[in-house]
Parts: structure tokens; C-alpha cells; sequence
């Protein structure tokens, strides 16, 4: 595997490419865990996705910085999302619904930054950008004699993310376009950090548990309500994604986006009338 350099990500990207036709089709994953429909659907709008990337990279090089910026961010981006709903889906399919939610955390971050670059130019650019002193702040910690150093007042992309004009970016973005609020990235963190939240709710499902310990150490509880609430905010996360990388490069679906957003709009429908997604408080009597 090649290794980037410093002088290799000046100019980074995957656009503007002759790349191979698509080929292949994706086969739904193992298992039986959540609703079969919404797996399907998200199997589907993941593949479209996927296909969406492998036009989009065939999209001229843009002449002005902040336009290649976006497009080359867009991307990237859209490709991890892809591959991480098909992490998340092939998890939860078959029951590991708690290490799942990491995958799933991973999906809406990057489509959150998708939307922002497209809808704050200016930032993507900033965020292009800092392909290189991430590559310095990462490689300066190497125990050779030779590694770069990372200079003072530089900023990687984490940290760049973390300014107040980012934050206020993400702000916006979360608040029109409902992606990833602060309460889901934060709770869908705490297993794949070993969080104390993570350990008692492990606990208390062990303690509870009947035979089967893998599940009480490897499902959300409860199992199919939260299975199919994660699927369906996958589903979300990932049409959103679509949208905009169809959108960003003026993609030709032939309709196949069409029907994609007729099922998901169905299924919301469905959802609401029968209220199959919503937690129903118990009492005691």
C-alpha cells in the first residue's frame, strides 16, 4: 500500500479520472435482525450511492479551487459512506446492533460534511486544504530523525472542524437538513470508546440476560424496535448522501432515484400511522 506525501496532497482527489465501468451487484448481507424491507431499502440506496461515486469520479477536474474543493470532498466522503453503511447494515443484520451504532455514528458524519461543503463553499476549501499539515501533525510523530514537523498555528481538519465557523456551519447543517445532532454522534461513541455509559449498559443487559449472553453483550435493547430505528436513520443518512452527490454533479439516475425516495417516503408514512418507531412508555400498576 502506498503511503501520501506531503507534495502528493497539494493537489488531492479522484475526479477528473478514467476510471472502469461499474460492474458487480451487491448481495444483502446474513441475517435475519430488523425488518427485511428496511434492510433491503438501505441495501439499495448504499448501492446506488455507491454507483453515484463511480460516475461522479469521471467529472472534469474544476478550474476554480473552492468548486474542485467541493467536488473532490464530496466524493471522498460519499465513497466512506457507502462503505460504512455496508459495515453497518452487514453488523446489525446479523444482531451486533451495539457495535453497529460506531459504523452508523460514521455514516451521518460524513454526510453531515458533505452538505456543509456544498452548502458552505468556503469551508470545503478550508477543509481540502488540510490534507497537508494533517499528513505533518500525523507524520511528525514518527521516531525517525527526518519527520516533518508540524508548525505552530497549523491546524489538521479535526481541528479546523472545531473552530467556532465550522461549529456554526454544522449548526446550520443539523438544524435544516436534521443530520447527526450532538446527542447522536455523543451516544452512538460510547461503545467503540469503552465508555462507562457503554460498560453499565452492558452490565445491566448481562445481568438481565437469558441464555443467549451474545446478545446481551452484542444488541441495543430493545432489540427490534432499536434495530429498526438505527436502520432507519441509516436509510436517512444515506439518501441524503445521495442526493446531494446526484445533485452536486448533475447525475442522470434514469429514474432509479425517483423510486428510491417514492419507497422511503412510503415507508415514513407507514412508520407514522402505525407507529412502529416510536418507544411506548410503560406504567406501573
Amino acid at each position: 500500500m502506498s503511503t501520501p506525501n506531503s507534495e502528493g496532497l497539494k493537489h488531492w482527489g479522484s475526479t477528473g479520472v478514467a476510471v472502469p465501468d461499474l460492474a458487480g451487484q451487491y448481495t444483502l448481507p446474513p441475517g435475519s435482525s430488523g425488518d427485511l424491507d428496511r434492510r433491503e431499502l438501505l441495501a439499495d440506496v448504499q448501492t446506488a450511492l455507491y454507483n453515484a461515486v463511480g460516475s461522479a469520479q469521471r467529472a472534469p477536474l474544476m478550474p476554480d479551487a473552492t468548486d474542485n474543493a467541493v467536488h473532490q470532498l464530496v466524493v471522498a466522503n460519499s465513497a466512506l459512506v457507502a462503505s460504512e453503511s455496508e459495515a453497518f447494515l452487514t453488523l446489525i443484520s446479523i444482531g451486533l446492533g451495539a457495535p453497529a451504532e460506531i459504523h452508523l455514528r460514521a455514516v451521518g458524519e460524513m454526510t453531515r460534511r458533505v452538505v456543509l461543503c456544498r452548502e458552505h463553499r468556503a469551508l470545503a476549501l478550508e477543509l481540502y486544504n488540510s490534507a497537508e499539515p494533517s499528513w505533518r501533525k500525523m507524520a511528525s510523530k514518527l521516531p525517525v530523525s527526518d519527520a516533518p514537523e508540524f508548525l505552530k498555528g497549523e491546524q489538521d481538519m479535526r481541528a479546523l472542524e472545531q473552530t467556532p465557523r465550522f461549529k456554526a456551519a454544522q449548526k446550520d447543517v443539523i438544524d435544516r437538513f436534521h443530520v447527526l445532532n450532538e446527542m447522536e454522534w455523543g451516544m452512538w461513541s460510547k461503545r467503540s470508546h469503552g465508555d462507562i455509559y457503554a460498560l453499565v449498559q452492558v452490565s445491566q443487559n448481562m445481568r438481565d440476560r437469558d441464555a443467549d449472553i451474545r446478545a446481551a453483550c452484542s444488541q441495543t435493547l430493545p432489540a427490534d424496535l432499536s434495530t429498526n430505528v438505527m436502520l432507519n436513520r441509516a436509510t436517512g443518512f444515506v439518501l441524503t448522501c445521495f442526493a446531494n452527490i446526484v445533485a452536486e454533479f448533475g447525475i442522470q439516475t434514469k429514474g432509479r432515484a425517483q423510486t428510491i425516495f417514492d419507497k422511503y417516503k412510503a415507508m415514513q408514512e407507514r412508520d407514522e400511522e402505525s407507529g412502529a418507531l416510536r418507544i411506548k412508555a410503560t406504567t406501573a400498576s
